[in-house]
């Protein structure tokens, strides 16, 4: 059990459709993102240590923990400014700073198998994200969808 978040648009192929099923495995460039319960609850610490917003605020603020509806309106253009500096935000973060730096606090330490790698998975996952949005605000009619 978890949370699935699909990126789909209107003349969307079906082998675009079928990358996006991986086996539970992120795949941004294919507009796929998955957390189980647990880890959403993890990356949602990290990302509030890290830029005082949850995982999925990050995505989409309006978020209400349901797993059965629509995300950002891709049709308004200050939701999709908000999704621009979420990617900015997360860039900066992936290109600023340093793999052997805190950011977290010590109560993150059960989040990650190697707390020496923390930060190259913090920014993996987070290229996944970009990789999501971006995909989302380049592809016209996109929705988002929290499933």
């Amino acid at each position: 059990m978890g949370l699935d978040i699909y990126v789909s648009w209107p003349d969307m192929t079906e082998e675009e459709k079928n990358a996006r099923y991986t086996g539970f495995q992120n795949a941004g460039k294919a507009g796929y993102l998955r957390q189980s319960w647990g880890s959403l609850r993890a990356w949602d610490e990290v990302c509030q240590a890290i830029f005082s917003e949850s995982f999925t605020a990050l995505i989409y603020p309006k978020w209400a923990g349901s797993n059965d509806g629509l995300g950002p309106d891709m049709k308004n253009m200050d939701e999709r400014k908000r999704l621009e500096q979420t990617i900015d935000k997360l860039e900066k973060f992936i290109n600023e700073t340093p793999d052997d730096s805190a950011v977290l606090p010590d109560s993150a330490r059960g989040y990650f198998k190697d707390w020496d790698k923390r930060i190259q998975i913090i920014k993996d996952e987070f290229q996944e994200v970009i990789d999501f949005l971006k995909l989302a605000l380049s592809k016209e009619g996109s929705e988002i969808k929290f499933s």
